[in-house]
């Protein structure tokens, strides 16, 4: 799939794990876990595909992919933190006269993280669409 779209510079790795699919697009790589990476059946096809889909996307310029990926180090502090802050501050409700706005900023963090849940949604989509299309094309 890669070399159909002409994208030479994807490495295609294995990685440890069960369900650690995933394409890095800094490293420029599709890693795919071992049982994906060394079975050859139409379950591994499909989800290699779909991961080769995402190299398609980011060579293209799909513009979801570009707006996931800007948001992930967001996400990554945020989801972390959320709950911490919305605890903390339903906590310090009684006790300082701010608590109430904390838990509403902890609110705020974990709203991101479904922010980028609804923006990943088309990303992987498209992804399974271009997946799909070009395996039907091999078939």
């Amino acid at each position: 799939m890669l070399y159909d779209h002409g994208i030479r510079d994807v490495k295609v790795i294995s990685v440890r794990g069960s369900l650690t699919d995933h394409y890095n697009p800094q490293k420029k790589t599709i890693n795919l876990s071992e049982s994906v990476f060394n079975e050859r059946n139409t379950a591994s096809a499909a989800v290699a595909a779909h991961e080769c889909g995402h190299a398609v996307q980011n060579a293209n310029g799909y513009e979801w992919l570009q707006l996931r990926s800007s948001f992930e180090p967001v996400v990554g502090l945020t989801s972390n933190i959320s709950m911490i802050v919305i605890i903390g501050g339903l906590i310090l409700m009684n006790i300082i006269p701010f608590g109430f706005e904390i838990a509403v900023i902890g609110v705020g963090l974990f709203a991101i993280g479904i922010l980028f849940s609804f923006i990943t949604l088309p990303v992987e989509y498209d992804a399974s669409n271009r997946a799909l299309a070009w395996l039907q094309r091999k078939i």
